[in-house]
């Protein structure tokens, strides 16, 4: 078989590769949530979602900044302008209980 027909999407390898990719993932993804409940992990993993409330309510912030000033100036797209403002407004206000249901989940 010629190595660079096996990873066309019409050759047999990239089929093989597709159904062996998604059990690896979720083998990997059970393996490190195992290993966090049990070691160091888990205090890295609870630092780094400290790290991510903070820039999810940096984000929120700069969003609403962004979409604000783009209502008051006008133009088109209002919708998009006021459901970006809306996001925004989630994420400031609402990034530690969404960050700690993600991670009971």
């Amino acid at each position: 078989m010629n190595p660079v027909s096996a990873f066309k999407p019409g050759g047999h390898g990239f089929r093989s590769f597709a159904k062996f990719a998604g059990p690896l993932a979720l083998f990997g993804l059970a393996a490190t949530l195992a290993f966090a409940q049990t070691s160091s992990f888990g205090t890295a993993a609870q630092g780094i979602a400290t790290e991510m409330i903070a820039i999810a309510k940096w984000v929120g912030i700069i969003l609403c900044i962004v979409c604000a000033f783009g209502l008051m100036v006008g133009g088109a797209h209002a919708v998009a302008k006021f459901s970006g403002l809306i996001i925004g407004l989630v994420l400031a206000l609402f990034a530690q209980p969404i960050v700690a249901w993600v991670q009971a989940l």
